[in-house]
């Protein structure tokens, strides 16, 4: 078979993402059927109280509170409603997709576990560095909130995702030159 190499990457990289994908969204499926009221799921929480426990740690008046009507956290600096936090905020999807393309680049299953670690770590603290500045620049820049939510963070944090990746290709898979 031609591009045995790039059709087995390719299974590989669909395969983890798909598996990992399924069980996420079965878990949040079971997650939303337990509350019969609004509850965010455990991680989104998760990560709205790091981004609170990060902004408190600069001394911002910082609080985050349960969205009554809908599966969200809502985030308030100096009791101004800033930002709210919703389950595409917690990181999983990009650690997911993380995941996959390690898998799919191969590379010993001792170093592709430590290095999945701590890359979704990592992933996670940038997250939460990312949430809490864009909040805080919510707070100043309201007027800039399409640009800043939709453009600068997310490429902030895929730019990170895609340097971990280049690490991982160019120094710790056995796909390295």
């Amino acid at each position: 078979m031609r591009n045995k190499k790039i059709w087995g990457f390719l299974m590989r990289f669909f395969a983890t993402y798909f598996f990992m994908f399924l069980g996420y969204s079965l878990w949040l499926l079971s997650a939303e059927t337990k509350v019969p009221f609004f509850e965010t799921d455990l991680i989104t929480r998760q990560v709205a109280k790091s981004t609170d426990y990060l902004l408190k740690s600069f001394g911002t008046n910082v609080y985050v509170d349960q969205h009554p009507s809908e599966l969200s956290l809502r985030l308030y600096i100096n009791d101004t409603y800033v930002a709210r936090v919703v389950e595409g905020c917690n990181g999983i999807s990009i650690m997911i997709l993380f995941v996959a393309f390690l898998m799919a680049f191969k590379g010993s299953w001792k170093r592709t576990t430590l290095f999945g670690f701590i890359g979704c770590v990592s992933i996670y603290l940038v997250n939460v560095l990312r949430i809490a500045l864009l909040a805080f620049m919510l707070l100043h820049f309201n007027s800039y909130e399409f640009f800043l939510h939709d453009f600068l963070f997310p490429a902030l944090l895929y730019g990170y995702v895609f340097l971990l990746w280049l690490l991982w290709v160019n120094r710790l898979s056995s796909f390295k030159s």
